[in-house]
């Protein structure tokens, strides 16, 4: 074996033990900066009588007391409130399509009192290929009207993109799991466990003259 093929050899080897090293530290970075982000969503202080049993991002849940504790936009204060406060859970998103140059909107609502879980409205004509969500948010309403909305789109994204049906199972994991809170605390209210998952990829089409109230 001449000098080159051993020099060839070695400079592998070389090679191949850096890249082993970089991955491990980009992994050991990922699980930093998760780790921090995690920190960064979880309140430095639960309220009195608070044990969380589980997280979905900034909202923490109780399911020993049936609450729910919120870290608000400021990531400074919380809203603590029970299963039983909750009054509605929505989603409520924007579509427009461009066909033509022409802007056509709708307004797509889909929550409890909309007429059960899954339940979407959809206000206009279909919309083109070219169709786009403008926004897209999870909303809680309490009884004292009070409501806390969870952003998931603020600007347009392509519906045909797999970044938004991503979106959309992150949104209605959410939405789920603060829906079945929503029994919980209303256990006289039936339960409809077959349409807990809602799909904001389908459409209801009412005619054009029918609006939707949000």
């Amino acid at each position: 074996m001449n000098q080159t093929v051993i020099m060839a050899i070695v400079f592998s080897i070389l090679i191949i033990g850096l890249s082993i090293l970089l991955i491990k530290f980009w992994i050991e970075s990922i699980n930093e900066n998760a780790k921090e982000e995690q920190k960064n969503l979880t309140p430095s202080k639960y309220p009195d009588g608070f044990t969380c049993t589980r997280q979905w991002r900034r909202w923490h849940f109780d399911d020993t007391h049936q609450k729910i504790c919120v870290l608000m936009e400021n990531m400074k204060s919380t809203l603590t409130f029970s299963f039983s406060q909750i009054k509605d859970v929505s989603v409520l998103s924007d579509m427009t399509s461009m066909q033509n140059g022409s802007p056509v909107g709708r307004a797509i609502v889909g929550g409890i009192l909309a007429g059960g879980i899954g339940a979407i409205i959809g206000v206009g004509s279909g919309l083109s290929d070219s169709e786009a969500c403008k926004s897209l948010k999870v909303r809680v309403t309490l009884f004292n009207d009070q409501f806390i909305d969870e952003p998931f789109i603020a600007q347009p994204v392509k519906t045909s993109s797999a970044f938004y049906r991503n979106i959309c199972a992150s949104c209605s994991e959410l939405y789920s799991t603060l829906s079945q809170a929503y029994y919980t605390g209303h256990p006289d209210i039936p339960n409809p466990v077959e349409e807990s998952h809602i799909d904001l990829t389908q459409e209801i089409s009412l005619p054009d003259d029918t609006s939707s109230n949000q």
